[in-house]
């Protein structure tokens, strides 16, 4: 690993100012380890063919896995966290097997577009903004603010239609559908 890249992530665990929650160092480490695992394993192992690795990701993974073993901890027993080689050895294999499995490895069906095709970013910039438009209503009043709650919610769920058949998802996306076809439903019966 460069000297920049090694750089470049001391200082992105810096500027989190989490200083209360994250150990820098011991972080860092973990991350560093994490990406030796990487290494040995698409050296050592024929099967597995290790692209390059998003260094950010892996910082992120290496992130939330501390954040989520310390943050229920006392002080004393961070302090012991900290100093057990043994934890900082096993979060580097699961922040390395995360990394692989979930960003290198991760299984994407068959996409049909992405979000950058005219129809979908059309169809996104319209549902935001009326989005934008409906969150300035007031809401969550069933006795008078049953149609701006259903519009939001019908908004809502057309924005995840769409998240869906992009990610390939067309079941998934029609079932979907079928709740905003009763939101639209019920919209028509209130007016």
């Amino acid at each position: 690993m460069s000297n920049l890249l090694s750089k470049t992530s001391i200082e992105i665990l810096t500027n989190l100012k989490l200083k209360q929650i994250l150990e820098v160092e011991y972080l860092f480490n973990v991350y560093q380890n994490a990406n030796e695992i990487i290494k040995f394993l698409g050296e050592e192992n024929d099967q597995i063919k290790v692209q390059e690795v998003n260094q950010l990701e892996l910082l992120f993974y290496a992130i939330g896995e501390y954040h989520y073993s310390v943050s229920y901890l006392n002080k004393e027993e961070h302090l012991r966290f900290i100093k057990n080689e043994h934890f900082a050895n096993s979060m580097a294999s699961v922040v390395a097997d995360k990394c692989l499995s979930l960003s290198i490895f991760n299984h994407v069906e068959r996409k049909l577009a992405n979000r950058f095709s005219p129809p979908a970013s059309s169809l996104n910039i319209y549902i935001n903004f009326m989005l934008n438009i409906v969150k300035g209503y007031q809401r969550n009043d069933p006795q008078s603010t049953l149609i701006s709650d259903l519009l939001m919610k019908s908004l809502t769920i057309a924005r995840s239609i769409i998240e869906q058949l992009l990610a390939g998802y067309e079941t998934e996306a029609f079932s979907s559908w079928r709740t905003l076809h009763e939101c639209e439903c019920t919209l028509i019966l209130l007016d």
